[in-house]
């Protein structure tokens, strides 16, 4: 049985090898403007979202704030911030995605401000810390909620 922070690192994997054998058009056209990481970012389709094992809910990224334990950075609040100050909701949607990219990686890799590994989160349901070290098994947490 994986651990969330392997299933993600497997992922991971397969995300990476098919960005590297395809060759887009428009990052040819587009890299000299910086346009390209924000076609980038709309076109993450790869956010990451769990089941509690305690309340049997999903856990969606977009709903999670967090803090890591080790610097006290937070993560969670950008896009509520970026929506506060402008009406553009493009601008709003892309910032959202990319804070949703971040707390993924934070999540099941490392922090970015001090690279350390964050094991335990709260459940926004429940209150109960989820173990992001421990075994996790999707199928047997989905056959769980519908007994």
């Amino acid at each position: 049985m994986s651990s969330l922070r392997d299933i993600y690192k497997n992922k991971q994997l397969i995300i990476e090898k098919s960005k590297e054998t395809q060759k887009s058009f428009f990052k040819r056209l587009f890299w000299p403007f910086g346009v390209f990481k924000v076609l980038k970012i709309m076109n993450e389709t790869h956010i990451f979202n769990f089941i509690c094992p305690h309340c049997l809910k999903s856990i969606l990224l977009e709903n999670l704030s967090f803090i890591c334990p080790f610097c006290d950075e937070k993560y969670g609040e950008i896009a509520e911030t970026i929506a506060e100050k402008s009406e553009n909701y493009w601008l709003y949607n892309i910032a959202h995605k990319a804070e949703i990219i971040e707390k993924e990686k934070v999540l099941f890799d490392k922090c970015n401000k001090c690279a350390g590994k964050i094991r335990y989160i709260k459940c926004y349901h429940c209150d109960k810390p989820i173990d992001l070290f421990a075994p996790y098994n999707e199928e047997e947490l989905e056959r769980k909620r519908y007994e």
